[in-house]
């Protein structure tokens, strides 16, 4: 049985499949570089809506977490000045 994804209707497969050497790179990097890099770790995890695989939920909240804090602290030190 293939998990879809919303409207879009890719499964998790497919989505792996076409992004899997930047994905795995990412993962395996363990912290996301690029707002690129973060548009695709949040797709995946926005499009599967809880259908990852606990361990891989989890990965993905505690990257696209620690670069978006990681972003705030940047915008936060600019407007500080």
């Amino acid at each position: 049985m293939q998990s879809t994804s919303g409207s879009s209707g890719c499964s998790y497969f497919e989505l792996r499949r076409r992004y899997l050497s930047r994905y795995k790179t990412i993962i395996k990097r363990g912290f996301i570089r690029t707002g690129k890099e973060y548009g695709l770790i949040k797709s995946i995890a926005d499009a599967m809506n809880g259908g990852l695989p606990e361990e891989e939920r989890v990965q993905r909240v505690t990257l696209i977490g620690n670069y978006e804090d990681e972003i705030s602290e940047k915008r936060r030190a600019r407007r500080d000045g």
